[in-house]
């Protein structure tokens, strides 16, 4: 009998699953658990309800964080059951994520809740978002103005030229004091 499996549909997506306990001792039981599991599912895949493939699982532990990387339309529930019993103190979930650095350079001696008021209403929006989902931005001098900038991690926001924040697209190329780029 042919063994068929196959490639999760295009309705898939990569998911990110970050959890943090509350020791370095506790995130160890649970990846050698996630690995074992892992292991069970490519020795016995049909056995399992699971849309993804095992090779193509990215696991990493630092400290006291794991993160549990595929593409999946979503058929994660043996994996939650085992991050869940290392009673994770975080336990996040990120449908595509991105590492992104956003920059802004302002006039010198402006701050961001000042610029807020000078920028188009557009670009205010999207500086507030910023420093209310990510904080403060790290700011320094360059060839006489203020850059502004944000280091993000989380959910898909940019895609080509245009950040989408809010249910609202952000055009970058109409903007040319803003950038993103992949960290």
């Amino acid at each position: 009998m042919l063994n068929l499996h196959f490639r999760s549909s295009s309705h898939s997506d990569d998911v990110t699953v970050i959890a943090t306990f509350a020791t370095n001792k506790a995130a160890k039981e649970v990846v050698s658990k996630l690995s074992k599991f892992i292991a069970e599912v490519k020795a016995n895949r049909e056995q399992f309800k699971v849309d993804w493939n095992p090779d193509e699982v990215e696991l990493f532990i630092e400290g006291k964080q794991v993160e549990f990387h595929v593409y999946t339309v979503g058929y994660l529930d043996e994996v939650d059951t085992i991050l869940n019993s290392g009673k994770p103190k975080k336990n996040d979930c990120y449908i595509n994520v991105q590492v992104l650095e956003i920059t802004v350079t302002i006039p010198k001696g402006l701050t961001p809740k000042t610029v807020a008021l000078v920028m188009s209403p557009e670009e205010a929006k999207v500086l507030l978002w910023l420093e209310k989902n990510i904080g403060k931005p790290s700011i320094r001098e360059v060839n006489g103005q203020s850059e502004l900038k944000w280091n993000y991690y989380g959910n898909g926001i940019w895609y080509g030229s245009t950040l989408a924040i809010d249910g609202h697209e952000f055009q970058l190329d109409e903007h040319p004091n803003w950038s993103v780029n992949y960290v």
